[in-house]
């Protein structure tokens, strides 16, 4: 029952954040830009800081999809984003913007040079999405994003540490 309860109330949530964002004229996809901030990113110790940026870069491409929180003043993350994220191909967009960059580049030349074991682990650890929902966090508020989010975020986490592998080993 609690968890029913829950769920009504994660969806309750997520139609007030849409409907008071509709009402004060913000967008729940267009907020997104808006409400970013850095993304959480724990250095992974004993690696060359070049790898460590390509983990925060990829941190904050999920951050500056998704974004936490919601409540009268901004949005949260919809269905309606998630959905305009898949329809525009934006994903496919950020690895390609990604990859030009030089913080990838000297990332990878760096993962180049770790061990397999080392790569594998560093790997694992990027392929997570960076925020836990409302629901697991047990309240709504701006440590936590909607299940909408979480599963972009997870996408995301997914095909960028793909990238990576593919660009440090060639598959």
């Amino acid at each position: 029952m609690k968890l029913i309860l829950y769920h009504s109330t994660t969806k309750l949530a997520l139609l007030v954040c849409a409907l008071i964002g509709t009402a004060i004229g913000i967008s729940p996809v267009a907020n997104a830009a808006q409400s970013n901030g850095p993304a959480p990113y724990h250095q992974i110790k004993g690696v060359v800081p070049e790898i460590n940026k390509l983990g925060q870069a990829l941190a904050q491409a999920q951050r500056d999809e998704v974004f936490t929180g919601g409540n009268e003043y901004s949005g949260c993350y919809t269905d309606a984003a998630a959905s305009e994220f898949h329809e525009s191909h934006k994903l496919k967009k950020i690895i390609q913007r990604l990859m030009a960059t030089r913080s990838f580049a000297l990332g990878v030349s760096a993962l180049k040079k770790v061990s397999s074991t080392r790569l594998t682990e560093i790997l694992e650890r990027w392929n997570l999405p960076i925020d836990k929902t409302w629901a697991e966090n047990g309240h709504i508020g701006s440590d936590g994003t909607t299940e909408a989010g979480k599963q972009i975020e997870t996408e995301m986490a997914a095909a960028l540490t793909t990238a990576v592998k593919r660009a440090v080993v060639g598959k």
